[in-house]
């Protein structure tokens, strides 16, 4: 999944827009590293969203995303890949659990320790319903 959303990215690139760009694969952000991430007023943000197993997932400045889910999953489990480049097949990844509400915005926000690499996006996502 991560290398259709690195895709789409390129594809954004080529277009002239390199806000697709920093949506797409979300850069590891620090208190050092800016980042390019639009603001959520921004109406090219929602271009950014997909969905995996009934969760929209949209990525907000780095390596944090806004889970929405159509129906309950209180042990979600969510597989994030990594790569050092933005359009880089993961070389590692991380799993997680979180308990998603039907309808209710989650925002998850990768741990820093996960990985070493630059770039972190969501590659699969498991809903557990109730």
């Amino acid at each position: 999944m991560l290398l259709v959303v690195l895709l789409v990215a390129v594809i954004a690139l080529a277009g002239g827009t390199q806000r697709g760009l920093a949506n797409a694969a979300a850069q590891h952000g620090s208190a050092a590293a800016p980042s390019t991430a639009p603001s959520s007023s921004d109406p090219s943000a929602a271009d950014q969203s997909y969905v995996i197993d009934g969760v929209t997932i949209k990525p907000e400045q780095g390596w944090t995303f806004l889970l929405t889910s159509q129906r309950d999953c209180p042990a979600a489990e969510v597989i994030v890949g990594f790569a050092d480049t933005i359009d880089g097949d993961s070389m590692d990844q991380h799993t997680d659990t979180v308990s998603l509400k039907a309808g209710v915005p989650y925002t998850y926000t990768v741990p820093d320790t996960a990985s070493t690499r630059q770039y972190a996006g969501i590659d699969d996502l498991q809903c557990v319903p109730t």
